[in-house]
């Protein structure tokens, strides 16, 4: 049996999915680049789409703690950068 939130048939689990954000993101991999080497070094290429879904959910779990350290920034009397 497969655990709840598997849904489809071939499925992305969370660390593929930080991998590909990672690659995009950090890295600054353009969409195509990054499914390329994830199917290089994992053997599971994505495709733009899903790299680009994978964005948004992350941008999405993280919404709260990038709004929390903005409100913090606004709170200082004195930014350092």
């Amino acid at each position: 049996m497969f655990p709840a939130d598997v849904t489809a048939a071939v499925q992305y689990g969370p660390r593929a999915k930080a991998a590909a954000v990672h690659l995009n993101q950090y890295q600054m991999l353009p969409l195509k680049r990054t499914g390329e080497v994830m199917g290089d070094l994992f053997d599971m290429p994505m495709s733009e789409a899903t790299i680009l879904s994978a964005n948004a959910e992350a941008a999405q779990v993280l919404a709260p703690t990038v709004t929390a350290i903005a409100q913090e920034l606004v709170n200082r009397p004195i930014v350092h950068a």
